[in-house]
């Protein structure tokens, strides 16, 4: 596993597109990281993130690496619009507990 170091503005989404090539890798992320609980809410700079050793799409990743892009959000939706991890499960049946 790696660890990388949040930039200002940088979303769980962004990392997810950036480190593995596709936004449903947010949840291999949040599972690595038990202190992101809140997909929308931006991410505080300076913050630790595990990223653990999966690569859904390795050519969006290399893309991204080439060419020394740094995926970072610009702006995020009311705090009316969050979706919490315990949505999530209440919505799906699910847990990653």
């Amino acid at each position: 596993m790696k660890t990388i170091t949040t930039i200002q503005d940088q979303t769980i989404w962004d990392i997810a597109l950036q480190y593995f090539g596709s936004l449903e890798s947010v949840f291999h992320i949040i599972e690595s990281n038990r202190h992101i609980d809140n997909l929308a809410t931006p991410l505080k700079p300076g913050m630790q993130i595990v990223l653990p050793d999966v690569v859904l799409d390795k050519q969006v990743v290399d893309y991204y690496s080439a060419r020394g892009i740094t995926l970072v959000s610009e702006g995020y939706p009311d705090s009316d619009a969050h979706t919490t991890l315990n949505d999530f499960n209440n919505d799906f049946n699910t847990s990653f507990d």
